[in-house]
């Protein structure tokens, strides 16, 4: 049987068509299997906060030599990948894509065609996931994540990744806030957790989202930033205009002698200390539109160092070292504050220096390129001050600095029982001793404070307001008139130092419980 002429090229015609379609097929995604994907998934940290945002990076390498496409992952909306979450919060396993819970029978598929992503041969694509849009674990304990890729002839699972929520332990706490035109309460906080190898630093927002009924929203912190174990004395400027009237945010904190600054850009700047401080003061004064002024009390509670931080004009400029001045003793208290912009925001401290025979209270001001003026001093008669009761400073219309503290006196007879006092005094500008402190009796006999507030509200656009705040080995207790103090009974503890805030009608403490984070309350 012969072969026809023509019939001996079909061998040869098929190879080059089937060379064509294979070459047009070269620079197309491809359906590949199971054995093609790698496909990991790992949580940012080993350990988080309740209400803290619980993120992954999900890592997808294409083994193939071919690409391959697959519905994006960080798509809000996405259907795939799937993910299993089993924990304390989850007994019975719970089963989410980024689209939202799965239910059983299954929801109805959204009409929207998915968004697909391509993976080059070889390639990979790393991709952080939070978690907290669908799932927002809040009890304490382990927890365990898989997650299945399904799409086409493409299937990966990942092994299961472990991760723990565990309770809010602080190591440093603070809150900033200014003169809000509106009056209402806003601001930042931030606050410092200890972990295994390092500490992290957390940062909020809070906002007075209804000053009707006061309440007060605190929002969930950013995700942690690792810094040094011993990180310290984490703190947030105070402003004399609205706290948000500059884009650029900053926190500090400190590290041994090495003090660091973090702005909401991300941008971080330090400066380094001779020696390491006693601690810095709080809080950090920031004028509107002007520069960070930080101040930190020598390891020796005897010289005052003023770090100025660069202002939003000028974030490349470093921080420096503008200062270094003596105590007129070594001190044991001390706070910081700003007058009014039309007192061309001027700076004032003061601060407390225990003596056998009562309290000293010094102050002083300086201007943004001075040093500070000699310093004023009065006694007060016999009495001791409250543990973990920083003194309290406003500046009136007339440039007066009028100080608080909190002082004790013990009851005779008694080893458990206390007396305890606000001690106000008032320096005039330009004084050098200040007027005769008045005492007004706060509670009668009771156990020893361990901690205590003031709140002084100067505010020009509100009348003037003034909270003070005690806290016993039993209960935290304010004051509402002479040798009345009033308990509040309010879920959580408040922090340490306590923290008061205001807002449009009354003035906001702030508490934290282990499992669930921060609230501020009205007082």
């Amino acid at each position: 049987m012969s072969i026809p002429r023509h019939g001996r090229h079909v061998p040869f015609l098929l190879v080059t068509l089937l060379s064509c379609f294979i070459g047009q097929l070269a620079g197309r995604p491809q359906k590949v299997g199971t054995n093609m994907i790698s496909y990991t998934l790992k949580p940012e940290h080993p350990e988080f906060i309740s209400q803290e945002e619980v993120r992954f990076t999900l890592r997808i390498k294409n083994a193939s030599s071919a690409p391959v496409e697959i519905p994006d992952p960080s798509d809000d909306s996405a259907e795939q990948p799937t993910f299993h979450i089993t924990g304390p919060a989850f007994p019975d396993g719970l089963d989410f894509s980024r689209a939202g819970i799965i239910t059983k029978p299954p929801a109805p598929a959204n009409n929207r065609p998915p968004r697909l992503i391509t993976i080059e041969p070889n390639g990979e694509k790393t991709f952080t996931l939070p978690l907290g849009s669908v799932v927002r674990p809040r009890q304490t304990g382990e927890y365990h994540v898989t997650s299945h890729l399904q799409w086409k002839d493409s299937d990966a699972a990942s092994e299961p990744a472990t991760f723990h929520i565990v309770p809010l332990e602080i190591a440093s706490v603070h809150m900033g806030s200014g003169v809000s035109k509106m009056g209402i309460g806003e601001g930042n906080g931030a606050f410092l957790r200890r972990g295994t190898d390092a500490s992290f630093l957390y940062r909020f927002r809070f906002l007075e989202n209804r000053p009707g009924i006061r309440e007060t929203k605190v929002y969930p912190s950013t995700p942690p930033i690792a810094v040094a174990k011993d990180a310290s004395d984490v703190a947030v400027p105070w402003s004399n205009g609205p706290f948000f009237a500059d884009l650029i945010q900053w926190t500090i904190w400190r590290e041994g002698r090495i003090v660091r600054a973090i702005a909401n850009t991300k941008q971080i700047v330090s400066v380094e200390l001779p020696e390491a401080p006693a601690f810095l003061v709080r809080p950090p004064l920031k004028a509107k539109g002007g520069a960070i002024d930080f101040l930190a009390v020598s390891a020796n509670s005897t010289h005052l160092t003023l770090i100025r931080f660069p202002d939003s004009k000028d974030r490349k400029a470093p921080p420096v070292v503008v200062w270094t001045v003596p105590f007129p003793a070594k001190i044991e208290t001390i706070t910081a504050t700003l007058a009014p912009e039309s007192q061309q925001s001027r700076r004032h401290i003061a601060f407390t220096v225990q003596r056998d025979n009562g309290v000293e209270i010094f102050h002083s001001s300086y201007t943004e390129n001075g040093k500070p003026e000699a310093f004023a001093s009065v006694r007060t008669d016999g009495g001791v001050l409250v543990p973990n009761a920083p003194p309290a400073i406003y500046i009136d219309d007339a440039g007066a600095a009028h100080v608080g503290l909190l002082a004790l006196s013990p009851v005779k007879g008694s080893d458990t029982l206390f007396r305890c006092a606000l001690t106000e005094t008032v320096f005039k500008p330009g004084a050098t001793v200040g007027e005769k402190p008045a005492l007004t009796p706060l509670a009668g006999n009771s156990p020893k404070p361990v901690a205590g507030a003031i709140y002084y509200e100067a505010n020009p656009a509100i009348p003037f307001r003034r909270e003070v705040v005690l806290q016993t080995p039993e209960k935290l207790v304010r004051y509402s008139g002479p040798l009345k103090m009033i308990p509040l009974s309010v879920s959580g503890t408040p922090t340490h130092p306590i923290l008061l805030i205001p807002g449009k009608q009354t003035i906001y403490i702030l508490y934290f419980e282990p499992e669930h984070n921060f609230h501020l309350e009205p007082l």
